[in-house]
């Protein structure tokens, strides 16, 4: 009697590839050395080019905890370094189709007001020398600082114009594989940062994730939980995929109600009800309404249970103890220097934002703790009002992938622009303008609109007859496992 064993080979790759990297992720960050994570990250790039998209999620996630106190960690800059070549080879095999150009155009202003900001930094040159004197050195390097952001803007253009090259099923399979590798990745987060992380004795014990900013950490976490509620909620039969993504939400909330971010907590909240109408779109009634009872005594057992946590004790003291904390501080010096140099700004440099800080208050002198107060204040008015039409345009975008999602059922399409949402929400609070997973969101919202939201851009009109678009009533789990 002949048994006929056949074997997947793209579902074998894929598995031990992701073996590799939930391995080598919580190696790194036991032994605090990035070099784990970038050993295996072009390895698994070249196994399968799905992975290039997890991989570039979670190496800036987790990049906080390799920090030293020479300074921060350039995994991101290496593994980016790394992965150039491959990129370029692919963009040779695959570059028929063009960014579309109001796209393109928004990156292109974006250089030109970076390249501004620089040239009005250097106008004012006691911003650099003063900032340079607290940790005694000549100068700010802003001119090398200013070139890596520019070529950072250049990697983006090339970054975009690939997902749009490698088409629907690439992008569709790299955000299915997120979807699954999501809860292995933020189990590892999460069991390292409770066993490993630095417990500080203040509001009972508020835990920190090496020397990552908690409001910032925190907000990129809550970003990705959005894969998690489409586990949990997608019309698959994985059961134990689903079970596995509620107790990491679970364990994710634990956390970020004992790392004392208010940011934190309101990026979660934020997070969890924009994922709920995503996933319960087009469900039942009666689901609707058992989901919401649900989510009634979710909270309650949450406002019992962590009442006294390190979060809400921080939250609590800075609403009613400290007048809202030093962010109101910080506001009202941004206020101040956008009164006094109000069309350019100060500079396009951080330093500018802290040196503002230290000018006009007397608190230690911090970032703005704004994105957008932030963008005014080092690039004026006029760059603010281009970098509000700059997310406004991707917000747009997002909210035409998310609804589409929802008609189709695909509802990994609506991840990018939930966890972008999400990131630019959490920028109210603290500064995001170079953030880089906002970036590689927007990229992937770019791509998904130019894909399947807006197939009727100038270059697709030959190819949509070709390349038919995804039923609007059957999700495309063929592009998935």
């Amino acid at each position: 009697m002949k048994t006929n064993l056949t074997f997947n080979k793209e579902k074998i790759i894929r598995f031990i590839g992701s073996v590799m990297l939930v391995g080598a992720l919580y190696t790194a960050l036991v032994e605090n050395d990035s070099n784990y994570i970038l050993l295996v990250f072009l390895p698994l790039v070249l196994m399968d080019r799905t992975f290039l998209i997890p991989l570039l999620f979670t190496i800036p996630l987790v990049e906080g905890v390799f920090m030293t106190e020479s300074g921060a960690s350039n995994a991101e800059t290496i593994a980016i370094a790394m992965v150039a070549p491959v990129i370029g080879y692919d963009l040779l095999r695959k570059n028929r189709v063009n960014i579309p150009m109001k796209v393109l155009a928004l990156f292109v202003i974006f250089i030109i007001m970076e390249i501004v900001g620089f040239i009005v930094y250097k106008q004012h040159p006691y911003i650099s020398k003063t900032v340079a004197a607290w940790v005694n050195l000549p100068a700010v390097p802003v001119t090398g600082k200013t070139i890596a952001r520019v070529l950072k803007l250049i990697f983006f253009i090339v970054y975009l114009k690939l997902l749009i090259n490698y088409g629907k099923e690439y992008i569709y399979k790299a955000l299915s594989l997120y979807r699954l590798l999501a809860p292995y990745i933020i189990l590892a987060i999460v069991i390292y940062t409770l066993k490993y992380g630095i417990v500080a004795a203040n509001f009972g014990g508020i835990i920190h994730f090496g020397g990552a900013s908690h409001g910032d950490f925190t907000a990129s976490l809550d970003a990705i939980a959005v894969f998690l509620f489409i586990a949990i909620f997608e019309k698959r039969k994985n059961y134990f995929e689903k079970v596995l993504s509620l107790v990491t939400l679970a364990l994710l909330f634990y956390l970020i109600m004992n790392m004392g971010s208010r940011n934190g907590l309101v990026s979660f909240i934020f997070v969890t009800g924009i994922s709920m109408i995503l996933v319960l779109a087009k469900r039942s009634g009666s689901m609707t309404f058992l989901m919401m009872l649900a989510g009634v005594f979710a909270v309650a057992i949450a406002v019992i249970l962590f009442a006294d946590s390190p979060t809400i004790n921080r939250f609590a003291y800075q609403m009613d103890e400290a007048n809202g904390g030093e962010r109101v501080d910080y506001w009202a010096a941004g206020l101040r220097a956008i009164s006094e140099a109000p069309l350019f700004g100060m500079g396009g440099d951080e330093t500018s934002s802290l040196y503002v800080v230290s000018k006009y208050t007397l608190v230690e002198p911090h970032v703005m703790h704004n994105t957008f107060l932030e963008v005014a204040v080092e690039y004026g008015l006029l760059g603010l009002l281009f970098y509000i039409i700059f997310v406004f345009t991707i917000l747009r975008w997002g909210y035409k992938s998310y609804m589409y999602a929802i008609k189709t059922n695909d509802l990994v399409l609506a991840a990018p622009a939930v966890a972008y949402t999400v990131s630019i929400f959490a920028g109210l609070f603290i500064s995001r303008v170079w953030e880089t997973p906002l970036w590689y969101y927007l990229c992937l919202i770019f791509a998904i609109g130019t894909l399947w939201v807006f197939p009727q851009t100038k270059f697709s009109f030959q190819r949509r007859r070709k390349q038919a678009l995804p039923s609007t009533t059957e999700p495309t789990y063929a592009y998935a496992d």
